[in-house]
């Protein structure tokens, strides 16, 4: 069960929003917890997924369409929208706050985190709120003990020869050098 941190009403807010990575196979007990207080307390609910710059790598497996199916599947009437990163958080917090307006406007939003979450980050315009939760869950832990296995399924091994024909190119950086003195 989630409880809120803040003393703030939700309802005075006609959107709510969340930014999250989501980097897991399957969304946990902590995340459809929140998702499901988010959708009860909001007939309009935002879901930002975070976006690394450069290559996720195992940080960052899944791209954006991988998360964004995941979601849909279980919340179709949310939106999700892409978030990008940005080393510099007041930054990253106007993007976020430009890209909140998108879709509704000028109507008030709530913003909602859990343990780890963006809101430490977060210098917007938008009041935030922390959902306090006994589940501590681990996607890093999750990605490792699903990395370890290999499914006896058609939809696996589509999926790793998606993710190879998906890579990114590599680029190896590299210097030359030529040494030589005054006699060549």
């Amino acid at each position: 069960m989630l409880e809120l941190k803040n003393q703030i009403n939700p309802i005075e807010h006609a959107i709510g929003v969340t930014v999250a990575r989501f980097q897991v196979n399957d969304l946990h007990e902590g995340q459809l917890n929140m998702l499901d207080t988010i959708c009860k307390n909001h007939g309009k609910v935002i879901i930002f997924l975070g976006i690394p710059n450069g290559d996720g790598g195992k940080h960052d497996p899944l791209d954006y369409a991988t998360r964004e199916v995941m979601i849909k599947q279980l919340y179709p009437n949310v939106i999700v929208l892409p978030q990008k990163d940005n080393r510099d958080d007041y930054v990253w917090s106007k993007n976020l706050d430009n890209a909140i307006k998108m879709p509704f406007g000028d109507l008030p939003a709530l913003l909602y985190g859990s343990r780890d979450s963006f809101i430490p980050h977060y210098h917007g315009q938008y009041k935030t709120i922390e959902l306090l939760s006994d589940i501590n869950y681990s996607g890093t832990e999750a990605r490792k003990k699903v990395s370890t296995r290999i499914l006896p399924s058609s939809d696996f091994r589509a999926g790793i020869i998606h993710s190879v024909y998906a890579q990114r190119p590599v680029t190896y950086p590299t210097v030359d050098v030529v040494a030589y003195n005054d006699k060549n």
